[in-house]
């Protein structure tokens, strides 16, 4: 008797790919005469002959034999991959690896290198309780590793006690699927580090995606925890996790942590949270549907596609990354949020259908946040959507409340974003597209916002030093009473350039100072921004008194007429009051704001020569047309455009 191959032992084609549902068939060594091979060391169970590989190309049990082989390798159409003479089996009484210093141990021991499920009696068959073989599994594989292969495995909760590394046959192949559809549950639970979760599917089995029963209170796929001021550290995850009542991955109290390409599915209020943890990196996300959540304002209840908060008496998240995320279907809350979370990033992050982007919540005294980065990614938004009967409409995309009334935050950069048909449709909420609170140092940098709702860019709430410098704006819709393309609330030492203003609906404002002087000033606009259309005015702040001397928006117009000079009729004005005729040729226009003309251009064409005569600090200016021959004309296509600076009042 002697051991051929050990169970889990995978076989691969020619270009290095597992040998998905191949065949090994078993001869006398030489020929073409079958030879049984058997599946227990007593060699009374013969398997079958050709033996099927599972769809990780791994063998489901140890394979025994006695004398010497010839084995044919088929994938899965029967062609012929490999075939190998003279093949014998492993005396179990002791194995010796190759190489200088290799000691002998017995093959009990080489084997038990990898614990397969399957040895202490898990069938995966879908139907039979495995819960004591798993765990049974669990406990033996303690410090090693522990080989679950392809089959759905139903079970209660698992326990992991000591540092250990599971393995499946990869994500709908090797499942561990909840027993039981109702109630709190925990499938898997560690209160330890040095852990290993890899290449399987957490099923939870929570059906019910409802408002009234898609919450289920602890009902978790994976949680991990240390206890208040002892962290566990040392956590992989590289899993899918589905149908589960509360979270999907939940950590708390873990340190050095990293979740590889996980794929959540269905989830009542959390995708991924965390915890009072540190050193989390999430890379590659892929979260589909966290509804209905649990507290806050029905129908928006809290629910986060990712989240790394606090308890009231624990330390915020700190050091926490996710990168290359995609969230989707979150309609009650956020995709991706921190509370009170410092050295938190979000890179090429993006979600759809959410009610919210991204949002940084510190309103709590003692848990502002510190050092956030939210780059590049797209959120786009659904409008308004209804689900269990209940209309929900888009919030926010990007919210960054950094503070609150006692202390503000400091270092947030938002760069290379683009928000779409999200900022505000909710009513009573006030929500932009990307929106700045409470914050000492900020940046705003190559943004765009696409159809929002509300304001397109947003600081309120004290913000100071602050740039708003490249980015763009294309329509606000009429859905809501607030439209403004930027706007300035409590907000100091901001810059403000080079950004692109589009397809303003003729209600709305591009650019609004909208506190008291003796909360927001020094904004400085530069020459670099450009209005191409729309809009109602150029600012809001009817006194201009925040503005900093010197901004302006060259390049940009301000005023412009459209008007035949035969016939005394306007075809198109904007920030022109009036145009009176005064003679043949003679026309005086007369803007709706004061234009310094050391700062400002006014130009003025038409069919006819132009001149045009004006002076000093002006409302008005003059415009004359003359023939070839320079004898008073009138003209019947005359454009006047001012381009320039508002004068500070």
């Amino acid at each position: 008797m002697a051991l051929l191959f050990p169970a889990g032992y995978q076989f691969f084609d020619s270009n290095g790919a597992p040998l998905a549902s191949g065949t090994i068939n078993f001869y006398d060594t030489g020929t073409t005469n079958d030879k049984d091979a058997y599946s227990d060391s007593a060699m009374t169970v013969a398997v079958a002959n050709p033996y099927s590989l599972n769809s990780a190309g791994r063998l489901a049990v140890n394979i025994y034999g006695s004398g010497v082989y010839t084995i044919l390798v088929k994938d899965s159409d029967a062609v012929q991959v490999f075939s190998r003479d003279d093949v014998f089996g492993w005396d179990e009484s002791d194995y010796t690896a190759t190489g200088t210093g290799a000691t002998e141990r017995t093959l009990a021991s080489k084997l038990g290198d990898i614990i397969n499920a399957k040895d202490y009696g898990a069938t995966g068959d879908g139907s039979t309780d495995d819960t004591a073989a798993l765990q049974a599994a669990i406990t033996a594989a303690a410090g090693g590793k522990l080989y679950i292969s392809e089959g759905t495995y139903l079970t209660g909760a698992l326990t992991i006690s000591s540092a250990l590394s599971i393995e499946g046959d990869g994500y709908g192949k090797t499942v561990l699927k909840a027993s039981s559809s109702a109630g709190s549950l925990n499938l898997i639970t560690s209160s330890v580090g040095n852990i290993s979760i890899s290449d399987l599917t957490v099923d939870l089995n929570n059906t019910a995606n409802t408002i009234a029963a898609g919450y289920v209170a602890s009902r978790n796929g994976i949680y991990v925890y240390g206890l208040v001021g002892t962290y566990i550290a040392n956590v992989y995850l590289k899993v899918q996790v589905k149908n589960c009542g509360e979270a999907g991955i939940k950590l708390k109290y873990v340190d050095r942590a990293r979740l590889d390409h996980v794929d959540i599915d269905r989830c009542g209020q959390y995708g991924i949270y965390c915890l009072s943890c540190s050193n989390v990196w999430v890379e590659s996300p892929d979260i589909y549907d966290v509804f209905p959540g649990n507290g806050g304002s029905a129908p928006y209840l809290n629910a986060y596609g990712i989240t790394f908060t606090y308890s009231s008496t624990d330390p915020a998240c700190t050091d926490c990354t996710v990168a290359n995320g995609m969230v989707d279907y979150v309609t009650g809350w956020s995709a991706y949020d921190t509370h009170g979370g410092q050295q938190v990033r979000f890179i090429n992050c993006s979600s759809r259908n959410c009610a919210e982007g991204v949002a940084i919540q510190s309103t709590a005294s003692g848990y502002e946040s510190f050092d956030v980065q939210i780059i590049g990614g797209t959120h786009d938004g659904y409008g308004s959507t209804t689900r269990d009967s209940t209309t929900f409409d888009t919030g926010g995309g990007i919210s960054a409340n950094m503070g609150n009334a006692t202390t503000r935050g400091k270092n947030l950069i938002i760069s290379g974003v683009s928000i779409r048909d999200m900022g505000g449709k909710q009513t009573g909420t006030n929500a932009a597209g990307i929106k700045v609170e409470a914050c000492d140092t900020f940046k705003v940098m190559n943004c765009s916002v696409i159809n929002g709702y509300q304001w397109a860019y947003r600081t309120e709430g004290i913000c100071i030093d602050g740039q708003m410098i490249g980015n763009s704006i294309k329509g606000l819709t009429e859905a809501n009473s607030i439209k403004t393309g930027f706007s300035f609330s409590d907000t100091t030492l901001c810059v403000v350039d080079d950004n692109t203003i589009a397809g303003l609906p003729a209600s709305s404002i591009p650019w609004s100072i909208s506190a008291p002087a003796s909360a927001t000033y020094g904004i400085k606009f530069g020459a670099g921004n450009v209005m191409e259309n729309g809009g109602i005015d150029h600012f809001a702040d009817t006194s201009y008194q925040n503005v900093l001397a010197g901004s302006g928006f060259l390049g940009m117009a301000k005023a412009w007429l459209q008007y035949n000079g035969s016939s005394d009729t306007v075809n198109d004005k904007y920030g022109v009051t009036s145009v009176t005729k005064n003679g043949t040729g003679d026309y005086t226009v007369t803007f709706a704001n004061t234009f310094d003309m050391t700062d400002a251009v006014v130009i003025a064409t038409g069919n006819r020569f132009v001149r045009k005569a004006s002076g000093g600090a002006t409302s008005s200016v003059n415009i004359l047309c003359e023939s070839p021959i320079a004898t008073p004309a009138d003209d019947e296509e005359l454009s006047v455009v001012v381009f320039g600076v508002i004068q500070r009042k």
